[in-house]
């Protein structure tokens, strides 16, 4: 399997990069799907408003600061990004 089609991030953080034919996309803890930002910018946008309208407030935190921290490139190959804090 392709590196970049399933990779499971830090366990602390509770989200799985997975790939999909329309693109990456975050599932956490609770199966809800956040779109990381190898989505468009307005999807991102649009999703987090879905949630948080939802009531996942804690969900659209979570997902908030992964995307803050580690920016749409979850392959590691930024310092400090999740290979390299192994």
């Amino acid at each position: 399997m392709p590196y970049g089609l399933l990779m499971f991030l830090r366990s602390g953080e509770g989200l799985g990069l997975h790939y999909r034919a329309d693109g990456f996309f975050w599932i956490d803890n609770w199966g809800n799907e956040t779109p990381s930002q190898a989505a468009r910018p307005e999807e991102v946008a649009r999703h987090m408003r879905e949630l948080r309208a939802r009531g996942d407030a804690e969900v659209t935190e979570k997902g908030a600061r992964f995307l803050r921290q580690y920016g749409g490139r979850a392959g590691g190959d930024r310092p400090g990004g999740p290979r390299g804090r192994h």
